[in-house]
C-alpha cells in the first residue's frame, strides 16, 4: 500500500516504475521465502488497491466540500441593505 501511495506522490515515470517493481519483488520474496502463499500475496495486492482507491475517494470528497464552503462569498450586512 505504501508503494501505491508513493506512486501517487511521485509523478516521475522512473519513480513509478521503481515502486511498481519493488511491490512485485516484495510479493515474490514473500512466496519464495515461504512466508505467505500466492493467494495471500494476490489478496494483499487487491486489498491495497482497494484501500488506496477508497481513501482517494474519501479524501476527494472531504476536500471538495471544504473548498466549496471556502469559495462561497460572504455577504455582509451593509451589502444586503
Amino acid at each position: 500500500m505504501l508503494g501505491l501511495y508513493a506512486m501517487k506522490f511521485f509523478k516521475s515515470r522512473i519513480w513509478c516504475h521503481g515502486c511498481y517493481v519493488m511491490i512485485w519483488l516484495v510479493g515474490i520474496s514473500r512466496v519464495f521465502l515461504f512466508q505467505h502463499f500466492i493467494v495471500d500475496v494476490v489478496a494483499g495486492i487487491l486489498l491495497a488497491f482497494t484501500s488506496v482507491y477508497i481513501s482517494e475517494l474519501i479524501i476527494f470528497h472531504v476536500f471538495s466540500k471544504s473548498k466549496a464552503h471556502a469559495e462561497v462569498p460572504q455577504v455582509s450586512a451593509i451589502e444586503q441593505n
